[in-house]
């Protein structure tokens, strides 16, 4: 009899798990990188820009919005191109945790303050330039 194993790589921000198949055992392991390498540090979270660029395609963003960096493909209304536009970042946290806010036909996306501080972070990230010197 052959026993097959399975090494699947997962990675989240803050830890990465090695899943161990084993067809003996009949199931799932997790093991983390202490059972590897005790002591060694987590992997960094990613900064905030990049979550944000990340919860852009994953929130549905990219459906409405065009932002160079995800989807300069996208041809949209100018008002919801996002690329090199700056928001004050209050005014934006507080747009993006709740929509209805001001008359937009947004939906509530119920962000977490975490995903509103990332997405605030990336629409403002490209704000100090051009749209020239970004499309470039």
């Amino acid at each position: 009899m052959t026993t097959n194993h399975v090494i699947r790589l997962v990675t989240t921000p803050a830890l990465v798990f090695i899943l161990i198949s084993a067809a003996f055992a009949g199931g799932w392991a997790i093991v983390t990188l202490d059972d590897f390498a005790p002591g060694a540090p987590a992997p960094a979270p990613f900064a905030p820009p990049t979550r944000g660029l990340r919860l852009f395609r994953s929130k549905g963003c990219i459906g409405c919005h065009r932002h160079i960096e995800v989807n300069p493909e996208r041809v949209t209304d100018a008002k919801l191109d996002l690329t090199g536009k700056r928001f004050p970042q209050d005014y934006l946290k507080r747009f993006l945790a709740d929509p209805s806010s001001k008359p937009a036909e947004m939906p509530n996306l119920e962000l977490k303050n975490d995903e509103v501080e990332a997405l605030a972070a990336f629409v403002n990230k490209l704000a100090s330039k051009t749209r020239e010197e970004v499309q470039r």
